[in-house]
């Protein structure tokens, strides 16, 4: 998306209620639905904006664009300073633009910034083989609900143990660790074989033990406490949320707000229903609340390479596809035309995505929908690469 203005940054905040089409059949909503997109997306297009207008405009029409419901919060960021976060609540009590939400798989991004931190400190390389880092009885986490059907079962555990040594830091953040996902098994269980490593599947468990690893290691928090998890988490506020100005995260953490979406699946023809599941708590894997500001917050900071990490750290992560950030690449050049990274559950998603345009563009989306996480290819189609 090209910029049409040259006017000094600024923030503008725009609050709108998107009231969906009910009581229609699938076929007439999606008859419907292709009507409205189609003039959406033409619109859209002929605008002869500013880079803001274009992104206000954006944010306020993008449900109608979208092949599914949407239920969340939209934010973008171009340049430093200008923001822009849209609310869309269907038939639910209003959303604010303070929202927090639970960002889910998102966190993976500050459990792999955390990694490289400890990495520019010395206490590992992405080659550290994790029997360095870990005792055999450390390998086994004392994981709570509802991440019990993440733990591997005892028998992979055991093989675990004995293959540490071939297991490095930069394997468990790029999912190439070993573990394997067995459908069907509580919940798709997460198991490990030694003969998977360097070969790669999303591994939530790999990241828990990340957290563990970091939760050690780290400065942060008293040493004297034996408590790799909140230590973790004690880095994260003070190395992550803190410097880069993530002051909704850190309220999370010692007030959090009472107040949560409900939470929704959205069958095929269009049909949402309640989804009554326990959130899951910040860990390795992700899951801290926040609000999109804060992600956005993030999102600027980790590219500063002063603020959180040094620019050659925020390089090797771009080099791979999927080093903590998802990262998309030309297919002809190889240069990296986007990073980020997309969270979801039952009844919840979200996506942090930057474009490298000309300025770059971040998109926050936190929904209390499932599916919502598809959002990104269909921005991937409206922000020009």
């Amino acid at each position: 998306m090209a910029s049409a203005s040259n006017s000094s940054p600024s923030t503008s905040t725009a609050l709108v209620r998107y009231e969906p089409t009910s009581h229609k059949s699938f076929l007439e909503a999606a008859a419907d639905w292709a009507v409205s997109h189609d003039f959406e997306v033409a619109k859209f297009e002929s605008q002869h904006l500013s880079l803001e207008g274009r992104l206000i405009y954006l944010a306020q029409n993008l449900p109608k664009m979208l092949p599914f419901p949407f239920s969340g919060v939209i934010a973008f960021q171009a340049r430093d300073g200008l923001i822009v976060q849209v609310c869309h609540c269907p038939n639910q009590p209003e959303f604010t633009t303070n929202q927090p939400f639970n960002v889910l798989s998102i966190g993976k991004l500050f459990t792999a910034t955390a990694v490289m931190q400890l990495k520019e400190d010395g206490k590992f390389s992405l080659n550290t083989p994790l029997s360095k880092l870990l005792k055999d009885n450390e390998l086994d986490l004392p994981l709570q609900p509802p991440y019990l059907g993440e733990k591997p079962d005892k028998k992979s555990l055991e093989s675990l143990k004995e293959h540490s040594a071939e297991i490095t830091v930069g394997h468990l953040l790029s999912h190439t660790a070993g573990f394997t996902i067995r459908p069907g098994l509580e919940a798709d269980r997460e198991n490990w074989d030694h003969r998977q490593i360097g070969k790669e599947c999303y591994s939530n468990y790999g990241y828990q033990l990340l957290a563990r690893i970091i939760g050690k290691h780290t400065n942060c928090g008293n040493k004297l406490v034996i408590d790799h998890e909140s230590r973790f988490r004690s880095h994260i506020e003070e190395r992550i949320f803190k410097p880069a100005g993530m002051e909704g995260a850190i309220r999370e953490i010692h007030s959090p707000a009472r107040s949560r979406p409900d939470r929704f699946e959205v069958s095929k023809d269009g049909v949402a229903t309640r989804v009554e599941f326990p959130e899951p708590y910040p860990h390795g894997n992700g899951c801290w609340r926040m609000t999109a500001s804060d992600l956005l917050a993030f999102g600027s900071a980790i590219h500063k390479h002063h603020v959180l990490i040094r620019e050659d750290s925020f390089n090797t992560m771009m080099e791979y596809k999927r080093l903590g950030f998802w990262v998309d690449h030309d297919q002809k050049t190889g240069a990296v035309v986007g990073y980020g990274h997309p969270g979801s559950d039952s009844g919840m998603s979200s996506v942090l995505h930057t474009w490298q345009t000309n300025p770059p563009i971040t998109a926050v989306v936190l929904s209390n929908y499932s599916g919502c996480v598809m959002v990104k290819p269909e921005l991937d189609k409206l922000i020009k690469q």
